[in-house]
């Protein structure tokens, strides 16, 4: 049973799909479980009368046969229904969601003017890699968790150069640069050149990383 499905419906839903498989075992629909309800009765009183006591019993053994027989149909239907709401809960819960659930919907940046900046903050270029234009509300949603978490990977293995904080310490500034390189923030800066160059070690293409779009107008 799911951890937010109320017991109430679960079980409802269980004696629901009992039920229905306990029909189906028997090869009746509703209308004829019905109608089943009250043939017995009428059978007893017409066999009564017109056979006697000795065809009665033999009646009354197979009713009592039936009324056995449909409890157990009944569990097992019981079983069974289980089973299936539990398959179908293990098939939804491994069935991998759609790419685009968790894809912000944004407008496109303009890569012909980004391209104008030379410096760009770790998530502005985190955001543009990933296609979106840069926005404090985006963050590191949908594809650009990926980029950011790659792109301070590089920066912690040396492979992406960053401009680091300034300090008013001059004995104090490469420790703060290791410190940054070890945890860059948000607001590191990272220039234009540095990215190209590591996206050119490994085949990347982002689009605000080229020189000029392949639409742009050539005057």
């Amino acid at each position: 049973m799911a951890a937010d499905e109320k017991p109430d419906h679960y079980w409802r839903d269980v004696l629901k799909g009992a039920w229905a498989s306990t029909l189906d075992l028997v090869g009746w629909d509703k209308k004829k479980a019905l109608s089943a309800a009250f043939v017995p009765i009428g059978t007893l009183v017409i066999t009564g009368i017109a056979n006697g006591f000795s065809s009665l019993s033999t009646i009354i053994s197979l009713i009592v046969g039936v009324v056995l027989l449909v409890p157990l149909l009944f569990l097992w239907g019981t079983v069974q229904t289980q089973a299936d709401m539990y398959r179908a809960l293990a098939k939804q819960q491994t069935t991998p969601a759609s790419p685009e659930i968790n894809q912000p919907t944004m407008s496109k940046p303009d890569f012909d003017m980004w391209r104008h900046r030379d410096k760009l903050t770790l998530i502005e270029a985190a955001q543009l890699w990933a296609g979106f234009r840069p926005s404090l509300s985006l963050g590191t949603r949908g594809s650009v968790k990926d980029t950011y978490a790659m792109l301070t990977g590089a920066i912690q293995k040396g492979e992406l150069p960053f401009i680091a904080d300034g300090s008013i310490d001059p004995h104090s500034r490469d420790t703060l640069r290791q410190l940054q390189q070890q945890s860059p923030h948000q607001n590191t800066q990272l220039t234009r050149v540095g990215l190209k160059a590591f996206a050119a070690k490994y085949g990347y293409d982002p689009e605000f990383l080229r020189d000029r779009t392949p639409d742009a107008v050539v005057t």
